[in-house]
């Protein structure tokens, strides 16, 4: 596992099988301007979290906004999953996880970096809820 901030391919969400299991079973929870989904997932990974992030059609039309906001959400992740890796480490947890933008414009990085503590405390709420 990468000890620095950074945000690796393998850490990435790309098998369909898990998506949709997330979806069909996983748990969501809104915090405007982010929808949370987490599922947790019991194999060997070199990562407690596969994160998976979404901007939809429906909401902006254009690829340039959608990729800036991508960026945006996968940028504060990059900086604020550490504590969360720790302490899923320590409880050898795992689990995917999907963030999906549900705004309709495009948000300044401080209120994305404010809902991300959130959003962390969420996910491990969670993950420790299911594993009992």
């Amino acid at each position: 596992m990468s000890t620095g901030q950074t945000f690796q391919k393998s850490e990435r969400l790309k098998s369909k099988k898990l998506i949709e299991s997330l979806f069909q079973n996983g748990t969501k929870k809104n915090y405007f301007p982010l929808k949370v989904f987490v599922f947790p997932q019991s194999s060997n990974v070199p990562f407690p979290i596969k994160l998976l992030v979404s901007v939809p059609k429906r909401n902006m039309k254009r690829a340039v906004k959608r990729n800036r906001i991508k960026r945006l959400i996968r940028e504060s992740w990059r900086l604020n999953k550490n504590h969360l890796y720790q302490r899923l480490n320590e409880q050898n947890l795992t689990g995917v996880v999907m963030l999906m933008y549900t705004g309709s414009e495009i948000p300044v990085k401080k209120d994305i970096d404010a809902k991300m503590p959130l959003l962390i405390s969420f996910i491990l709420g969670e993950l420790q809820k299911k594993a009992q």
